[in-house]
């Protein structure tokens, strides 16, 4: 069976005034699997908040692989606007 693995909802920023950037925050999500084993998680793009991200939409997916090479993904949209 595949790990389990919940990302947070979808986050919208705006940037601080005169910028192209904006500080984001979330809370890395944490995976289970059955086997009692504790999967491994991966994340594209490789970031670790907090993080500054450009206008415009970013797309951030988990990973989740437990020792059986099963995986689980999930997928959240960062909106930064300017």
């Amino acid at each position: 069976m595949s790990p389990v693995i919940v990302c947070p909802a979808s986050i919208e920023t705006q940037t601080a005034k005169d910028e192209s950037v904006g500080r984001v925050e979330w809370r890395v999500p944490a995976a289970v699997d059955n086997s009692g084993f504790q999967p491994t998680v991966t994340v594209i793009p490789a970031l670790v908040p907090p993080v500054l991200l450009p206008i415009g939409n970013n797309t951030i997916t988990y990973t989740a692989e437990d020792g059986n090479k099963n995986k689980a993904r999930c997928t959240f949209t960062i909106t930064v606007r300017g």
